[in-house]
């Protein structure tokens, strides 16, 4: 077995973009010789760049948000840090990618994209995760 990093550059030289993946091969030593048998390549995602929100902003997201019965997930500040913690379990740290879009550092393929009313106010966000995404909706305080 082995396993390397592809590294693959689109764009003209000025403005290159570079994609990273994983493969991982499996290699059978038979009588000619070795033969792959098996071969597995996955996209390795890099966090988006962070931007900092007003500490206002930051205070629009605290509450709690609910996807179904026994699964919330709940964003508390401490300081001007947002973290999120998912059925009661420890927090984790907040970035914001942008207003209203948020990743957990090291997590940054699958944001959180909150939802606001016609008044602006949040009433929900949705947990892009391919195509597994869940929508939670704010829940009364």
């Amino acid at each position: 077995m082995t396993s390397f990093i592809d590294v693959v550059e689109h764009g003209p030289s000025d403005r290159r973009v570079q994609y990273k993946y994983r493969s991982v091969e499996t290699w059978l030593k038979e009588k000619g010789g070795w033969k792959m048998v098996g071969s597995e390549t996955l996209a390795l995602y890099e966090d988006p760049p962070a931007i900092a929100l007003d500490p206002k902003t930051l205070g629009e997201y605290v509450g709690t948000y609910e996807a179904s019965p026994g699964m919330d997930m709940t964003f508390t500040r401490q300081g001007d840090r947002l973290l999120a913690s998912v059925s009661g379990g420890s927090g984790t740290a907040q970035e914001a990618q942008a207003r209203d879009i948020l990743f957990s550092p090291g997590n940054g393929a699958s944001p959180k994209v909150f939802q606001r009313n016609a008044d602006g106010r949040i009433t929900g966000f949705i947990y892009l995760r391919g195509n597994h995404s869940l929508t939670f909706k704010r829940k009364a305080a």
